[in-house]
């Protein structure tokens, strides 16, 4: 699958996410078949949880948005300890979960979690 990925402004992305009816409030990137609009002040800010991990952190948000654009929703950690699932919102927290930004674990399974409601 093809994407076309836009770094923009908060400002920006709220506006190119409006467009498909999502609401970011400036602080959130969004992803709408084959559109991924990352919000710029996350990607050089990064967040706590991936503090010193730059690349790490790049691959959550594109991983996360190019998931929504496959038809994933987002998912809550399934265990203490356990790896947080790429589709979990990660910078509002970890529930407990560690901070991870591969779709699959070692063994090549996919890291899921209980849906979001």
């Amino acid at each position: 699958m093809l994407y076309f990925i836009t770094l923009a402004s908060p400002d920006t992305t709220e506006t190119l996410c409006a467009q498909w009816g999502l609401d970011t409030g400036g602080e959130v990137s969004c992803g709408v078949k084959p559109n991924l609009v990352v919000n710029l002040r996350h990607w050089i800010d990064l967040s706590p949880q991936y503090t010193d991990r730059t690349h790490a952190y790049h691959m959550l948000i594109i991983n996360h948005e190019a998931g929504h654009d496959l038809g994933y929703g987002h998912r809550t950690c399934p265990g203490p300890g356990l790896p947080a699932p790429v589709m979990m919102q990660q910078i509002m927290g970890l529930k407990e979960c560690t901070a991870n930004p591969y779709v699959y674990d070692d063994n090549s399974r996919f890291i899921n979690g209980p849906r979001v409601p």
